[in-house]
């Protein structure tokens, strides 16, 4: 039986060919690209975009079963990754908001610096964040900045989505249109 290559492995080498990932960033990076799949299909219908974020938080904040803990926690995460210097700066811009999102990256900018932010536009950020996480290393943009350093970002991600699943899955969203 022929040896199975790591994927991985392999892109470092046809790229850069340095900083080889831990396995357990590797192990975070497809569980985020495997569970992102599932978590838009079912909650997202398979149409991601900032607008369904913002819808998901609106419906998740007003169910019942939904509770504020892992949203703060992710946040809290966010804020320390995203605010407070230049460096933090730096990492807030590598999100890569496209122009016709501004409206959603100053949205989260200034969640991420406001301690008053409501529920919904806390796990709104939240959403939004995860969001370009998933566009940025799907088109490419993480590959170039590398993926070490990114673990947690995953991995933070990953429990927010698998808690909000359950909630939100099957709704039959409307998004006027996107």
């Amino acid at each position: 039986m022929e040896k199975q290559v790591d994927i991985f492995d392999a892109i470092y080498e046809q790229s850069r060919g340095d900083f080889p990932l831990q396995e357990s960033e590797k192990e975070a990076a497809r569980s985020f690209s495997i569970y992102w799949g599932f978590f838009e299909g079912q909650v997202c219908g398979s149409s991601a975009s900032p607008a369904r974020m913002m819808v998901v938080a609106q419906y998740v904040i007003e169910n019942d079963e939904y509770k504020p803990d892992l949203t703060k926690n992710t946040l809290a995460y966010f804020k320390h990754r995203y605010t407070g210097g230049e460096q933090q700066d730096a990492e807030f811009r590598d999100l890569r908001f496209r122009n016709r999102e501004r409206r959603y990256e100053e949205l989260v900018h200034q969640v991420l610096r406001d301690d008053e932010a409501s529920d919904e536009l806390q796990l709104a950020a939240c959403l939004l964040v995860i969001l370009r996480y998933r566009n940025n290393l799907f088109h490419g943009m993480k590959w170039t900045k590398n993926l070490q350093g990114q673990e947690q970002n995953f991995v933070k991600s990953l429990d927010l989505m698998m808690y909000i699943l359950p909630i939100a899955k099957w709704k039959q969203w409307e998004v006027n249109g996107q």
